[in-house]
């Protein structure tokens, strides 16, 4: 059944439910798209739940790296530190 317009405007004032974080410590993490886009706000959330490798699939290797100094500054100094980045 289709809900009818004032649900859909009702909805509108409903509480958004928190963002879900947990400890990723020992896991890979792989993100499709992680240079553009909602696979860039993905990776980003991934990277502050501290995986144990954090892999940014991109169509190519260019365009992964132009992300990474586009506005990854943080991401870069953590993927630095801990987990290994690879391009595929």
């Amino acid at each position: 059944m289709k809900p009818s317009f004032w649900r859909g405007v009702t909805d509108q004032w409903r509480a958004i439910p928190p963002v879900i974080s947990s400890d990723l410590s020992g896991k890979t993490v792989i993100v499709t798209g992680a240079n553009i886009g909602l696979g860039f706000e993905t990776a980003k959330h991934f990277a502050r739940m501290n995986p144990g490798k954090l892999v940014l699939a991109c169509r190519n290797k260019e365009k992964g790296l132009e992300a990474l100094k586009g506005g990854w500054s943080f991401l870069l100094l953590l993927l630095e530190a801990g987990p290994q980045r690879y391009f595929l």
